[in-house]
């Protein structure tokens, strides 16, 4: 399993550097390389499968945009008044 991680990570730079060492596509090469090994006829074939996902900092979504409601204009706030100095 570790010897299939290990093929997956290699071919994963190859890839990284093939395509110009763009930064921020790790998940992108990680899983083109699996499928790689996946559809390569040789012994490692039949437990790429089961080789674990490499995890990365997930980015947010962009949260949808609420309709704009029509809330009426409020009035100004009022200052408080200042304690006088003694």
């Amino acid at each position: 399993m570790v010897d299939l991680e290990q093929k997956i990570r290699e071919r994963a730079y190859q890839i990284w550097e093939q395509e110009g060492r763009i930064h921020g596509r790790d998940e992108h090469h990680w899983h083109m390389a699996k499928l790689e090994l996946a559809s390569a006829p040789d012994e490692t074939s039949v437990s790429v499968a089961e080789a674990p996902v490499k995890k990365t900092r997930r980015t947010a979504k962009p949260k949808a945009e609420l309709p704009a409601v029509a809330t009426p204009p409020s009035a100004p706030r009022r200052r408080r008044a200042q304690a006088p100095l003694q």
